[in-house]
Order: structure tokens, then C-alpha cells, then sequence
């Protein structure tokens, strides 16, 4: 067992406490944070993998978006996340999840996947989209990432079903690329 291992498991004590669930195999750990301590991290042979801060599936049951949601200005490149997961789901399940999102307060990039490129295929001003689940959006001057989340989360409910609203914003251009048409959940 490496360093890593014993590293973890001498801690398993104190994230346990925090509400985390570990488990063990070897040199794979597998570790589910609860918000207490507000990181979603898989480690597999040294290298960490983000998991999507909001998952969406299609008709079918099949992951159909990853995402990052990020409300703090720090320097990140969640973009580089969200491939890390992408490749992760390919290499270690054989899964292609074709479509891709990160969300900031200022902007939402939404991308498509082919199993070896991402590509942009849309960026939208934050305030345009959630203007709509929060009119307020735009005037706040301090938005916490889990409001974010929650108001990101609700625009892919009421793409996927309507709950808010027969036309929810954006998605007129999310229909083009097909994406409205398969999606039938998301979730934190």
C-alpha cells in the first residue's frame, strides 16, 4: 500500500465525522463529500477527477451533461474539469457523454463531446438565462455557489419538462444541437 493509501485511510476517522463515505480497494479511493465539506472528489492512481456538480440524463437513463458551477472569482480553469470528467467516464466506463456544461456567475459555456474533442458550441450571459428562475439575478452582488447550483439546476428541470415555463431561455439554440430533445432530468 503507498503513502496515499495510509495517508486516506489514517483519515478515514475525521472525513467520516465530516459525513464522507471512503472506500478502499488498494490504491482506488473513492470519496463522496457532503456539503458539509462542498467537494465531490474521485482519486484513481494519483489523479484527481472533480465529480459534475450537476448531472443530466436522457430519456433512456444515460448521463447525458457533466457540468462545473462555479460562483467564487478564484483563477480555476473548470473547462479543464469537466474534460477530466468526460475522459473518465470513456476510459473507465466506455461511456460518451455528449454534452458538456460549466456555469459561472457571468457566463454558461455549453460543449459538446465526441470521445476525443470538446467544442464550444455556445456561451451565454449567466443573468440572460437565470433572469428567468430569479429576476434578481443580475443585482446581486453576492451569489453563493450552491444558489448557482440550485438556479442552474432548476433551468435544466424546466428544459427537460416545462415546469417553469412553455419556452425556457435558450432553448431555441439548445434545440439545434439536439440536446432539449433528449433531456429528461438533472440533478445535483
Amino acid at each position: 500500500m503507498n503513502s496515499d493509501s495510509e495517508a486516506l485511510r489514517r483519515n478515514r476517522i475525521s472525513d467520516i465525522e465530516l459525513g464522507a463515505i471512503i472506500i478502499y480497494n488498494e490504491d482506488i479511493a473513492i470519496v463522496n463529500v457532503t456539503r458539509i465539506k462542498k467537494m465531490d472528489v474521485t482519486q484513481l492512481s494519483n489523479k484527481t477527477i472533480e465529480l459534475s456538480d450537476i448531472t443530466a440524463w436522457d430519456k433512456n437513463g444515460n448521463k447525458l451533461l457533466v457540468s462545473k458551477v462555479r460562483a467564487r472569482n478564484i483563477v480555476e480553469d473548470i473547462t479543464a474539469k469537466v474534460e477530466d470528467i468526460l475522459k473518465f467516464e470513456y476510459e473507465h466506463n466506455k461511456v460518451i457523454i455528449p454534452y458538456a456544461m460549466t456555469a459561472t456567475r457571468e457566463e454558461i459555456k455549453i460543449f459538446q463531446w465526441d470521445g476525443e474533442k470538446l467544442e464550444n458550441v455556445y456561451t451565454f450571459p449567466t443573468h440572460e438565462v437565470l433572469s428567468e428562475y430569479d429576476p434578481e439575478f443580475s443585482h446581486k452582488k453576492r451569489i453563493f455557489e450552491y444558489y448557482l447550483e440550485t438556479l442552474v439546476e432548476g433551468w435544466l428541470r424546466d428544459l427537460a419538462d416545462n415546469w417553469k415555463t412553455d419556452n425556457p431561455p435558450k432553448s431555441e439554440e439548445l434545440t439545434q444541437i439536439g440536446f432539449v430533445d433528449k433531456i429528461a432530468d438533472a440533478a445535483q
